[in-house]
């Protein structure tokens, strides 16, 4: 078995070092596992790349959005650090380890603090929670039409891998 060790400070440190020289450089996105669960060291990251006037985007699974107010919070030093953009996706892959009202909740906090917002929906005929489904369900939980739900975040519907768990769709 293979051990996946979090990510030590100084190879974070040495990454914006090397990143400098790289002339086309835009974007630094902090994915994971789940780049949340490092807050400290994720924000200053964020820091780190918004000081080298890059762009930054966050994946993440929204797990720390279990309140509308705690993920307001949190939202707001993410933005505070310099984050740009909020990505994080609902379908049936993800449907057992979290729930619609928690992406609910992070997709209205990252809109309310002024960031750009993203949601991945895999695609699949036989999926519970496909394009329209999670359209209808979000749209239901912000309170708001799906028009109105589509005009506010980039929804990017996307085909699963036949690879792991993906290839039993």
């Amino acid at each position: 078995p293979r051990t996946v060790m979090p990510m030590p400070r100084s190879l974070l440190l040495k990454f914006f070092q090397e990143v400098r020289e790289v002339p086309t450089a835009r974007v630094v996105v902090f994915t994971g596992g789940e780049p949340t669960l490092r807050r400290d060291l994720l924000l200053e990251g964020i820091t780190l790349a918004k000081e080298d006037n890059l762009l930054t985007r966050v994946v993440t699974n929204g797990y720390w959005a279990d309140t509308p107010e705690r993920a307001e919070q949190f939202a707001r030093q993410l933005r505070e650090a310099g984050l740009d953009e909020l990505n994080t996706s609902f379908d049936d892959f993800h449907a057992p380890f979290v729930r619609v009202e928690r992406i609910a909740n992070a997709i209205r906090a990252a809109l309310a603090v002024g960031l750009r917002v993203a949601l991945g929906v895999i695609v699949d005929k036989n999926a519970k929670f496909n394009s329209r489904t999670v359209r209808e369900a979000l749209a239901a939980a912000l309170d708001v039409s799906v028009g109105d739900l589509e005009k506010r975040v980039a929804i990017v519907d996307d085909y699963p891998a036949p690879t792991g768990t993906g290839s039993k769709l």
